[in-house]
């Protein structure tokens, strides 16, 4: 493991080693992953995330930082895509999206969305609501994105 220096202030930090992930399935099926996109780092997510659990993994930075995004496909027409960027000396930052399976993913447009985007995103839709959060403070952030069932729909 990368020493961890104590050389962060505030939201920006300069000596980040990792990007700790939770994938939480509250769909009411299994998730099962689709493409990834790196762009700094690297790290291998969870093949499946069965409902009800949380799938974790580590994505170790580069020289740069940790970057990347991950699509998990579910009920075999919809696309889960959760992306962050966490650069060295830059705010932290998470994007996630719900679309269609057949829709292909802009890999380069969600790069320089989540660029610009907060630490927190969120999509609802097709019946199902996606968050994504990513914690600005120390060498080691935690990304959690959440992807649930609305309960209004039968």
């Amino acid at each position: 493991m990368a020493s961890q220096q104590n050389s962060w202030h505030g939201d920006v930090d300069s000596t980040i080693t990792f990007t700790d992930f939770r994938f939480q399935n509250l769909t009411g099926q299994c998730l099962t992953q689709g493409k990834i996109y790196t762009i700094h780092g690297y790290g291998v997510p969870p093949e499946t995330i069965q409902d009800q659990e949380t799938g974790e993994f580590k994505h170790v930075c580069d020289s740069t930082g940790s970057a990347a995004g991950v699509a998990y496909t579910l009920e075999h027409k919809l696309k889960w895509v959760t992306a962050w960027s966490n650069h060295r000396g830059r705010p932290k930052t998470a994007s996630t999206m719900i679309l269609p399976l057949d829709e292909e993913i802009d890999w380069e447009k969600i790069k320089g969305d989540h660029q610009d985007s907060d630490e927190h995103d969120h999509d609802e839709k097709f019946g199902y609501t996606a968050t994504a959060m990513i914690t600005q403070n120390g060498p080691a952030p935690i990304m959690m994105a959440t992807l649930k069932k609305d309960e209004t729909v039968v």
